[in-house]
């Protein structure tokens, strides 16, 4: 694994995997009690949970690392509402996929005290005793709360992790309004603001990592590619190159005279970015 300031390389496959640390963080997903302990929700289906068992300890490892490099945890855990008023009607395919697995009843954790499988604020929700959160992870949805009810507004127990500073879903819409509004502030008096709208952030994250600056070198184009979701980094470079610093340019000759083949050159002809 290589290093760059804040730019780390891992030696991956199919191709090297470049992370910028000052733009990541480590989320954790569903490693609690009612997936990967005896006594949780698998566990008693009859479901096999020693998959779940071997990674416990490499991601122990790899959060203890994230914590030393000042890596931001996120931990994001599955429940349902006591009342089950969140997991949809009777056909809905939440109720389906678990009700195999008896989520909702009443059951015995370890220490005895009375749980539920699958519910919020249970110990078959909480996450696994070997990767509990530690001072300074974030547990998102429990911040934004304890935020919202600080200031008197009531909580819209959502669960979402991008939400309103009251809980509920953001609006695509009220996002869109809100950057006008920022571009409005930004214009000098008497001039027209410009018209950008907040896919064009998604140009500007891409430029910038390219472009660099005298601070921080430019991204790998691969690290570039997999933050924009394209197929390869040859797309990236298709509507990028120009912003690759004058001194690498040669480098990328040879991929833009590489001409895609089947579905991507259909993509890649129906793609803005």
């Amino acid at each position: 694994m290589a290093s760059m300031g804040a730019l780390v390389t891992v030696e991956a496959r199919p191709e090297p995997l470049t992370v910028d640390l000052t733009r990541s963080a480590v989320i954790v997903v569903d490693m609690q009690n009612d997936f990967g302990s005896e006594g949780g929700m698998f566990a008693r289906g009859g479901v096999d949970i020693s998959g779940i068992r071997a990674a416990v300890a490499p991601t122990a490892r790899i959060l203890a690392a994230a914590r030393r490099a000042g890596v931001k945890v996120v931990y994001l855990k599955m429940g349902f509402r006591p009342d089950l008023s969140d997991a949809g009607a009777p056909d809905a395919p939440s109720q389906l996929k678990h009700a195999g697995l008896r989520f909702g009843e009443t059951v015995k954790a370890p220490d005895g005290k009375e749980s539920r499988i699958l519910i919020r604020d249970t110990w078959n929700t909480d996450i696994l005793d070997e990767l509990t959160p530690e001072r300074g992870d974030k547990r998102r949805i429990r911040e934004q709360k304890e935020e919202s009810l600080k200031r008197g507004k009531p909580w819209d127990d959502s669960a979402y992790l991008f939400a309103t500073r009251t809980g509920k879903p953001l609006d695509i819409a009220n996002a869109a309004r809100a950057f006008k509004r920022v571009l409005r502030a930004m214009t000098p008096g008497g001039q027209e603001p410009p018209r950008h709208s907040l896919y064009d952030l998604r140009h500007t994250f891409a430029t910038l990592l390219l472009a660099g600056s005298a601070d921080s070198p430019p991204a790998p184009i691969t690290y570039v590619a997999a933050q924009m979701g394209h197929a390869t980094p040859a797309t990236t470079l298709r509507f990028y190159a120009r912003w690759i610093p004058r001194q690498g340019r040669r480098y990328i000759e040879g991929l833009l005279a590489v001409r895609p083949e089947g579905d991507e050159a259909t993509a890649v002809q129906g793609r803005s970015s």
